[in-house]
């Protein structure tokens, strides 16, 4: 799979080191985007693994490459997007509560697309750890749980800035919707994480 330019394809350290760094981003959405990006390339290698058990495997397993692909490029994507937020809150000059309302729906886009496909990925992650291979099961409870902190997270990220544009609450009642999504995803494979790792 070949990824764009930019904070995708940084070394593990280099992303660290730039989260680490004093600088506004990437920042938490970054590490959502990457989050879900990890827990997806977790399903497929599951997945690749569950061929016996799952007839629709190889479906599966490019199902959680193509999502991988459409959520880590949402890491620059956030950067780009809490930028021109700074921007709008910096902005006094006539009009400025109109341009921060828009930028504020702009950084709402990007971690509720990150809830979206964070939540794909659970529902993968649910159907792989209960009818995939069972050696795979603690690949697939991190996946999971991954999913659920980047969901959370993002959708908290959400709420943020729909409070600080005075926005309707379409985009939070949406990445809530996908933070459920994820926590049923959790529940279903909960059992799983309480039994020993058995690869």
């Amino acid at each position: 799979m070949n990824e764009p330019a930019g904070l995708p394809s940084a070394t593990v350290r280099g992303f660290l080191d730039q989260v680490a760094a004093r600088t506004p981003a990437p920042g938490g959405g970054a590490a959502c985007a990457v989050a879900a990006g990890t827990a997806a390339a977790l399903v497929a290698m599951a997945a690749r693994f569950s061929t016996r058990q799952l007839p629709d495997a190889a479906r599966v397993a490019a199902s959680a490459d193509d999502l991988r692909g459409e959520v880590l490029p949402l890491a620059d994507a956030d950067a780009e997007a809490y930028g021109k937020l700074l921007a709008a809150f910096r902005d006094k000059e006539p009009g400025h509560r109109d341009r921060l309302a828009d930028a504020c729906r702009g950084a709402c886009d990007v971690p509720l697309r990150i809830a979206g496909v964070a939540a794909a990925v659970a529902e993968l992650a649910a159907r792989v750890g209960t009818d995939g291979n069972s050696s795979l099961h603690g690949d697939v409870y991190t996946a999971v749980m991954l999913c659920s902190s980047a969901a959370e997270s993002a959708a908290a990220l959400v709420r943020i800035n729909v409070r600080a544009g005075g926005l309707d609450d379409g985009p939070q009642r949406t990445a809530d919707g996908h933070a459920l999504t994820v926590a049923e995803a959790v529940e279903a494979l909960r059992p799983i994480g309480h039994r020993g790792r058995d690869r």
